[in-house]
């Protein structure tokens, strides 16, 4: 569903300051069932209601109605409950909101995002505010792999947080955890440890080459060996001869070496 079309329709009907005071899920079931069929159409996906626009037009008139009013905007904005809501509309207002220190009174779809997009922000603008030390205490506790449009990778996000200023005011070197760490370093692959040494030597974090050394070894020679051990079953995917009938009648059968030095060719070239 557009962003702004629940809060819109919910706005004209009972007024903002009316449905602030008196949001229900009856008020919200209510509008709805009043807008099925006419504006409005409810699907059903994974297991989910969703609410879409019966004609795209009609997004197409909220969003010029939109881009004209300010004090519309401005309304929605305020009462946004939602970190897609400020996303896909007020993207641009991300920056004050994380300077605010307000990131954190948005629902995101899960833990994991909030924690991604309030870190990227902190670690790219250099905020510092109380409010965000839950969260960098989380993420130093468990240390979860995701990935978000747009947000920092976990690696950087870590590195970066280890820094002399952030650690600081975050006092993140407090929250690392010797058995989440280590398991940290066994999860990541040949690539992420280059992402990870070029963060650390960027922001000149030495701390993991003193204390945790031979860790850090350990588990990038086994990050190699199971680099060579795909690349090695790679190459040996490619290199079997494929199975074929053999013809005798068929003289220039060569029994799949042009088709493996194309491949060689391919890899090497």
């Amino acid at each position: 569903m557009n962003l702004y079309f629940s809060v819109w329709i919910i706005q004209q009907k009972y007024g903002m300051m009316s449905f602030r005071k008196n949001c229900s899920r009856k008020i919200w079931e209510d509008v709805l069932n009043r807008l099925q069929g006419a504006f409005i159409q409810n699907i059903e996906k994974n297991r989910k209601r969703e609410i879409g626009v019966i004609n795209p037009s009609v997004n197409d008139f909220l969003r010029e109605y939109l881009q004209k009013n300010d004090i519309e905007r401005e309304n929605i904005q305020k009462n946004a409950t939602e970190y897609e809501q400020i996303k896909r509309g007020f993207s641009e207002s991300m920056e004050d909101i994380i300077k605010a220190g307000k990131a954190n009174l948005y629902n995101y779809t899960s833990p994991n995002e909030e924690m991604y997009v309030i870190l990227t922000h902190i670690c790219s603008l250099n905020v510092f505010h109380d409010n965000y030390k839950y969260v960098v205490e989380r993420f130093f506790q468990t240390l979860p792999y995701d990935s978000f449009e747009g947000m920092m990778g976990r690696c950087e996000l870590f590195i970066r947080l280890l820094s002399s200023k952030f650690d600081a005011f975050y006092h993140t070197y407090d929250y690392l955890d010797e058995g989440v760490l280590i398991e940290f370093f066994w999860n990541l692959d040949l690539r992420d440890f280059q992402g990870f040494i070029e963060s650390a030597e960027k922001y000149g974090i030495d701390f993991f080459y003193t204390e945790y050394r031979d860790v850090l070894l350990e588990t990038i020679q086994a990050a190699i060996y199971a680099y060579m051990e795909d690349v090695e079953g790679y190459i040996e995917g490619y290199l079997e001869p494929s199975e074929r009938e053999y013809d005798h009648h068929e003289r220039d059968y060569d029994y799949g070496i042009s088709g493996e030095m194309d491949v060689l060719d391919c890899i090497f070239k």
